[in-house]
């Protein structure tokens, strides 16, 4: 059972997580101190967090973001990531903290890869790479939220940072909404609710 924030029903990859849900202008000290640090040691790639997602207590803290990544190669070529931090028990203002994890492309399971595939894998125009699988909410049918790296199919596009939204009633489903994700807006907003659906019926 997933926890609830603002009637979502967190499910997926985030059991057991502490939803934060914050832009990443606004972060507490020690997470953004830790952040730095843990950032500040990797090599070929720059990272630059849009949204914070949450945290988990496992040995020491697991903190959750999806973020730009920025390769060092010639092209410099961009990508959306799941990006996972891990800050140490007793660490003061973020000491010792590491990259856990870099995440380009979510392990979906077949019947989500399935549905994912079929409904915002046949949109023309932009292509959809699913990063990180939310939740999902009972609603007329059930809503799946994920987090998506959106591609314009022309030359050099750069991608961003999306929530999908994919309805599913009497067994048929549909995309009913997408939005964009930034550093300083996010697509999910505790509290407001809009026709029982906290993200409303919005399209990007």
């Amino acid at each position: 059972m997933g926890e609830v924030l603002g009637g979502f029903k967190l499910g997926g990859e985030l059991g057991g997580v502490n939803i934060v849900n914050s832009d990443c202008t606004s972060l507490p000290q020690d997470v953004a101190s830790g952040l730095d640090e843990a950032l500040g040691n990797i090599l070929g790639a720059n990272y630059e967090p849009i949204w914070y997602v949450g945290n988990q207590l496992v040995n020491g803290t697991n903190h959750i973001f999806i973020a730009r990544q920025i390769v060092a190669n010639k092209d410099h070529d961009v990508f959306i990531c799941k990006l996972v931090v891990n800050i140490p028990n007793g660490s003061v203002g973020g000491k010792g903290a590491k990259v856990y994890s870099i995440t380009t492309e979510a392990d979906l399971d077949r019947d989500l890869d399935l549905l994912f595939k079929n409904t915002a894998g046949k949109l023309v125009g932009v292509s959809y790479k699913p990063i990180m699988f939310v939740g999902t909410q009972i609603v007329s049918g059930t809503n799946y939220y994920l987090v998506c790296e959106a591609r314009t199919l022309v030359p050099n596009a750069e991608p961003r940072a999306v929530m999908v939204v994919i309805n599913v009633i009497n067994g048929v489903g549909s995309v009913a909404g997408i939005r964009g994700l930034s550093s300083n807006k996010t697509a999910i907003a505790s509290g407001q609710v809009s026709n029982g659906c906290p993200l409303g019926r919005w399209m990007e």
